[in-house]
């Protein structure tokens, strides 16, 4: 289940279900928004990729709140996707919704 509210750096974002990620990009699956403190993920897809995508923005939001963000081109969005892909793999195959209230 994809929770309502995320915390990165002390920041509460609100995790919208929408239909529409970006207005001027169709291909974009997820965003997050740091000045409406909010992460936009596009409804309909499957939940493995779902959460794969959640992931993906929260990463993001880790490495803006850390300023880690001395990137050139492509670099970032390259690294952040190799490295939520092997997390949520990580995640996922070892069972960590324990820690989580409610978890199965």
């Amino acid at each position: 289940m994809i929770p309502e509210k995320i915390k990165i750096g002390g920041i509460e974002y609100t995790v919208k279900m929408v239909d529409e990620v970006d207005e001027n990009d169709n291909n974009i699956d997820g965003k997050i928004c740091f000045h409406h403190q909010e992460i936009r993920i596009k409804k309909g897809m499957g939940k493995d990729y779902t959460v794969k995508v959640l992931i993906h923005e929260i990463i993001h939001g880790i490495l803006n709140h850390c300023v880690i963000n001395k990137w050139e081109g492509d670099e970032e969005e390259c690294f952040v996707e190799k490295f939520a892909h092997a997390l949520h793999q990580v995640l996922k195959d070892n069972r960590f919704d324990f820690f989580v209230k409610g978890g199965e």
